[in-house]
């Protein structure tokens, strides 16, 4: 990019409606804090939204959002910053959406269309009228639903404040055959038999978040509690005889102590899916650090790499 960013950024939309959000730097890439949760609610983003930052001029950022189907999100182009987010920056507030179902089986606009062009169109559309229905909290998962034996896969998604990489966007798409629920179910209780027999370990089954587009994986409250470092570090991977490593980021609270960088890498040269499970085993050695050894159930035996798209989110 160029130049360093001030301690407050503008994110522009479709609609030409701006929002202003604090940020903080991380070790694992910069946190999008105050100003966030309004930005969510008003544009009724969800998990497995992709959001793609492009870099207009000083702090200021042009935001193209994505379903996950890799369509454009039609109410960014007419949803206008809500009444409520005049109020003075800085308050704090539960993060709700309304939901709202999409089932368009054709799409006018996808990523590659939209990022081709080179220059977008003012949109000449009206703002549509604030809906009046009653709004949701976004749903969460409680300490009890993590803290159960092998504390599986049901890690929260990244809680707010949200993990941005202004550096590029990537997505990956699965060629993988469809895999139906009862072959999910089967992979499952193969690690979960497996992990009978070990003292230490967590399970986790691999989200979407983790393994195609966002690339980062929430620990499991219990483990970070029992079994890590109470500090950010790297820690490494281990299967198969190699190793990668991995920026563990520790956080106090343990709601989002996650594996940032390196975990892409992890997941891509080993191939993981949605619906795969991965059996972590945690294992304190002198010579590599802290290590987790980790073996791989796969839904579908058969390994077919990933397909890449990959969009360039800002310039410079």
């Amino acid at each position: 990019m160029g130049e360093k960013l001030s301690n407050t950024v503008t994110l522009t939309t479709p609609s030409g409606s701006s929002w202003i959000v604090e940020l903080t730097e991380a070790d694992d890439g910069i946190i999008l804090q105050n100003g966030w949760q309004e930005f969510v609610k008003d544009l009724l983003l969800k998990e497995e939204n992709v959001l793609i930052f492009r870099y207009d001029r000083s702090s200021s950022f042009e935001v193209l959002m994505f379903d996950q189907t890799s369509c454009e999100k039609k109410n960014s182009y007419f949803v206008r910053k809500c009444s409520m987010c005049k109020e003075k920056e800085g308050r704090r507030s539960d993060i709700s959406l309304e939901t709202v179902p999409v089932r368009n089986a054709h799409c006018s606009t996808s990523i590659s269309k939209k990022m081709s062009r080179k220059d977008r169109e003012e949109s000449t559309q009206p703002p549509a009228k604030k809906s009046s229905s009653k709004k949701r909290k976004v749903p969460r998962v409680t300490d009890s639903e993590v803290e159960e034996d092998h504390a599986i896969g049901e890690v929260p998604s990244h809680p707010n404040p949200a993990y941005a990489r202004p550096s590029r966007s990537l997505l990956y798409r699965s060629k993988r055959r469809e895999v139906t629920e009862e072959e999910k179910k089967e992979t499952l209780q193969l690690a979960e038999e497996a992990a009978r027999k070990k003292e230490r370990h967590f399970i986790v089954v691999m989200k979407p978040t983790q393994v195609s587009n966002y690339f980062y994986m929430s620990i499991p409250k219990s483990a970070v509690r029992n079994y890590f470092p109470h500090k950010s570090q790297d820690i490494s991977l281990r299967t198969n005889g190699k190793i990668w490593v991995t920026r563990y980021q520790f956080k106090p609270d343990l709601t989002s102590t996650i594996f940032g960088n390196g975990w892409a890498h992890f997941v891509l040269e080993n191939n993981l899916e949605v619906g795969d499970v991965c059996l972590f085993e945690p294992v304190e050695e002198e010579q590599n650090g802290f290590v987790l050894d980790v073996s791989v159930y796969r839904v579908v035996k058969e390994c077919v790499p990933l397909e890449k798209l990959r969009f360039k989110g800002l310039k410079g």
